[in-house]
């Protein structure tokens, strides 16, 4: 990656809550083309993740975890 595409990158968030809504993980970036998260501890179910880019775009996505 050079420089004038980092320049591009807007901060990253994520948010993963459960049915409860109670928010079961989150990571977030400034400076990387990919953001990955740790899901390995939490129990099989539907979770909803939200991103959120700068700061106003959010995406919401249903994600399922089995393991």
């Amino acid at each position: 990656m050079n420089e004038g595409q980092q320049a591009n990158l807007m901060p990253v968030k994520l948010l993963l809550y459960n049915d409860y809504g109670i928010v079961r993980a989150t990571d977030a970036t400034s400076d990387s083309a990919e953001i990955s998260m740790n899901v390995s501890n939490l129990p099989d179910g539907t979770y909803y993740l939200n991103v959120v880019v700068g700061s106003n775009a959010v995406i919401r996505r249903i994600v399922t975890i089995k393991h």
